[in-house]
């Protein structure tokens, strides 16, 4: 529908020429709503994931207990607060780029993949099982060293494609 040209122009209105073709200037306001909505619904999505993740985090005293505060109806408020100034920081840095403010966070999450099996990894070393009692098996091992190559690369190789200010 956008052809090549559409492709590479601001992937947060490509849409809207086909969708007023197709279905007049109505149309392309209500799929302007609909990808507004969309944008609304991924930054919700980034917020309630990594609040929780830094909540439990604090909870496990992995961070300082600040995060791991509640409001009385068991709202996470501390890590909610980190997570408005991770985001005033992106602001800051990309402006109004939506697309460069969604890959960071997504250079984030595949950089919170390549430490996952790190603590894994260090648990079978330390103590040679886990918490559980489970001995940590040879194979999940090699699964957690695979798992941190093989996301390592994707990082290495797929980040550039961004620039430099979003790595």
């Amino acid at each position: 529908l956008v052809g090549t040209a559409g492709l590479t122009e601001d992937p947060a209105v490509v849409l809207l020429d086909p969708a007023e073709e197709l279905f007049g200037t109505a149309g392309s306001r209500v799929v302007a709503v609909m990808l507004a909505a969309a944008l609304l619904l991924g930054a919700q999505a980034f917020v309630v994931g990594s609040s929780r993740t830094v909540f439990q985090m604090a909870r496990d005293r992995h961070l300082p207990a600040l995060f791991g505060r509640v409001s009385r109806r068991g709202v996470p408020v501390g890590s909610l607060a980190f997570d408005v100034v991770v985001i005033l920081v992106l602001l800051v840095i990309f402006g109004d780029g939506v697309v460069d403010i969604v890959a960071s966070a997504n250079l984030g999450y595949v950089v919170v993949f390549i430490l996952l099996p790190v603590p894994y990894l260090l648990a079978r070393r330390s103590t040679g099982q886990l918490r559980s009692g489970r001995d940590l098996a040879r194979g999940r091992n090699l699964a957690a060293v695979a798992m941190l190559l093989v996301n390592t690369v994707l990082l290495v190789g797929g980040a550039p494609q961004w620039g430099w200010t979003v790595m």
